[in-house]
C-alpha cells in the first residue's frame, strides 16, 4: 500500500520524517485529529455540492412555475376574451331580434315590405302597431265589449 517514493513531494517526505519522530500518544493524536480534520472537510465540501444542487434545483422550479403562471394568466386572459365576445355576440343577436320583428301573417321569407291580401293583418292596420300580433275576426267576436274609459 506505500507509493514507491519517487511519486512524493518533498512535503511529504519531511512531514512523515518529522512523524517519524514522534512519541506513540503524539502519532496517536496526530493520526486522530488528522483523521477528523479530513472527514470535517469532505463532510463540508459534500454539504456545499448539496446546497449548490439544491440551489440550482431550486431556480429551476421557481422558474419554470413562474412559466406555468404566466401561460396560465395568457389563458384566463383568452377565456375572458372569449367569454366577452360570447356576450357581444350574444347582445347584437337579442338586439336583431327585437329591432326587426316579423310581420304577422307573413310566409317565411317573405319581407315585411311585401304586399298583403288582406288588410287586416298588415303591419300598421287598425289600432295595433307594426309587429304586434292582432287577434283574429273570431277571437274578437268572442271577447267582451270595449267600452272607453272616461
Amino acid at each position: 500500500m506505500t507509493e514507491p517514493r519517487d511519486h512524493r513531494s518533498g512535503s511529504y517526505e519531511q512531514a512523515r520524517s518529522q512523524f517519524d519522530h514522534l512519541t506513540i500518544e503524539e502519532k496517536a493524536a496526530f493520526l486522530v485529529e488528522a483523521t477528523f480534520t479530513t472527514i470535517a472537510r469532505g463532510l463540508e465540501a459534500a454539504g456545499k455540492t448539496v446546497a449548490d444542487g439544491l440551489d440550482s434545483l431550486f431556480s429551476q422550479a421557481k422558474a419554470a412555475a413562474d412559466n406555468a403562471a404566466h401561460r396560465a394568466a395568457d389563458a384566463a386572459s383568452d377565456v375572458a376574451d372569449a367569454a366577452s365576445d360570447a356576450v357581444d355576440d350574444a347582445a347584437r343577436a337579442a338586439k336583431r331580434a327585437t329591432t326587426r320583428p316579423r310581420s304577422p301573417g307573413a310566409a317565411e321569407g317573405a319581407s315585411a315590405d311585401a304586399p298583403h291580401s288582406d288588410p287586416d293583418t298588415r303591419p300598421g292596420a287598425g289600432a295595433a302597431s307594426p309587429g304586434t300580433p292582432r287577434a283574429s275576426k273570431e277571437d274578437a267576436a268572442d271577447a267582451p265589449p270595449m267600452t272607453p274609459e272616461v
